[in-house]
């Protein structure tokens, strides 16, 4: 018989190789489409896009059975180029206006040159999503191409990898202008409203002070933040307790011609 401590130590290694072997086992997704896109005109592949977000529990679950049962990253890494986009960045907030994304998760599939060939509004099981994927891997859906270009769909414009989000103004500003403002931090705590992401200073001075003259009583956040090595900044409005008390504020942002996406401050 062995000694108690043995086999403790050996259940240790089981579950260690386990671990391991769940981490080893992962789907490679990128969150870059236009590169995903090129590759698959290459290759000859579909594009799978899945549309998720930190809080959706139907896309962790996907994630946790269905993504990394071994006979779908077989199969999705030999015949895909899988994409995903969280809609709570700014890249994947405007992708979602896009592919018209109402529900998480959703499934968009393209054909190699950028087509959308079928959009699944639910979570998939094992079964359900290799059924889907075999049924739309034939030769019209994966043609190569001899340049990296996608066709867009017809039905709607084909994302660009650094998309503008639609509620982005497009601030040319050329103007001079003399501004007075105040720098206090900002607790990263509660939530807030972005409306919008800027590259240049200018952009942001005359954005804030257009958002503080239609909402006088709330304060104005700017967040700066690195996108692939660029320097951003995200213009925010408000300053709330709960996410509902910014929900709310966000359907009178509204009323007012200006449209948003409640973050979470403490996720900045």
């Amino acid at each position: 018989m062995k000694p108690k401590n043995a086999v403790v130590a050996g259940v240790c290694a089981l579950l260690l190789l386990a671990n391991f072997d769940a981490a080893a086992n992962k789907i490679d997704f990128t969150n870059n489409l236009k590169a995903a896109k090129e590759r698959a005109a290459l290759e000859g592949k579909l594009v799978v896009i899945d549309f998720v977000a930190s809080w959706c529990m139907p896309c962790r679950w996907m994630d946790e059975s269905t993504y990394s049962h071994p006979d779908v990253i077989e199969y999705m890494e030999r015949n895909t180029v899988p994409v995903k986009i969280d809609i709570d960045d700014f890249d994947g907030y405007a992708l979602k206006d896009q592919f018209n994304v109402k529900v998480l998760p959703t499934i968009v599939v393209l054909n190699s040159s950028g087509k959308i060939v079928e959009k699944t509004e639910a979570a998939m099981t094992v079964s359900e999503i290799l059924n889907q994927l075999k049924s739309l891997n034939t030769s019209g859906n994966r043609r190569k191409t001899t340049s990296a270009t996608a066709t867009p769909s017809p039905t709607r414009p084909s994302p660009a990898a650094d998309p503008e989000p639609k509620y982005q103004p497009k601030s040319n500003v050329s103007d001079e202008a003399l501004y007075r403002f105040f720098v206090e931090k900002q607790d990263t705590k509660g939530y807030s409203i972005q409306t919008g992401v800027y590259e240049d200073y200018k952009s942001i001075l005359v954005e804030s002070a257009k958002m503080q003259d239609k909402f006088i009583n709330k304060p104005i956040l700017v967040y700066s933040a690195k996108l692939e090595n660029r320097s951003v900044f995200k213009l925010m409005v408000g300053s709330f307790e709960s996410q509902q008390a910014a929900n709310n504020f966000l359907t009178t942002m509204k009323s007012k011609g200006v449209d948003g996406i409640v973050k979470n401050l403490s996720s900045l």
